[in-house]
């Protein structure tokens, strides 16, 4: 497995854990078969079954494939873009505190949550029209915390650890 730290910043692809691709074909054989009974022919079953398996692989691949980077002066977290200026503290998160974090129901925040990964990092940010903190799933949560800490030196706005 590759470093997540690069010279240019920290880079993660948040990907689904190998055994999650064989319980959705399992699970897609079995709809499908459900399904096929509308199909005529034993090649029109076969395609039904083949749909459901790839329409279950893109979709496991898809949810599998948000990224976590900290490079040329943002964060970014799935969709979602902040600038490192507005980062004002990061708390490393161990599976406990995620847990925690996870049964708060706290509509102020932006999660890139994967349950399939027990550590975290969160980002207080500074910024009034922004959310107050983002938390991140990452399963480097001291490598993301030093790279932030990194850029945000480079940027001449140090952050403050939490615990």
């Amino acid at each position: 497995m590759r470093s997540p730290v690069r010279p240019d910043g920290y880079h993660e692809r948040l990907t689904t854990p190998w055994w999650s691709y064989p319980v959705v074909v399992g699970v897609a054989v079995l709809v499908a078969l459900e399904c096929s009974f509308l199909a005529v022919t034993l090649w029109g079953q076969a395609l039904v079954v083949a749909a459901f398996v790839a329409v279950g692989f893109g979709l496991v691949w898809a949810y599998g494939n948000q990224r976590v980077e900290v490079g040329d002066g943002h964060v970014r977290a799935g969709q979602w873009r902040l600038p490192i200026g507005t980062v004002r503290g990061v708390a490393v998160l161990d599976a406990d505190r995620m847990r925690a974090e996870m049964r708060r129901r706290d509509d102020g925040v932006y999660r890139c949550v994967r349950s399939w990964i027990p550590t975290a990092v969160m980002l207080q940010v500074d910024d009034p029209d922004d959310l107050p903190y983002w938390l991140i799933s990452t399963r480097h949560p001291y490598l993301l915390a030093a790279a932030l800490a990194n850029a945000s030196e480079r940027d001449g706005a140090p952050l403050t650890a939490r615990d």
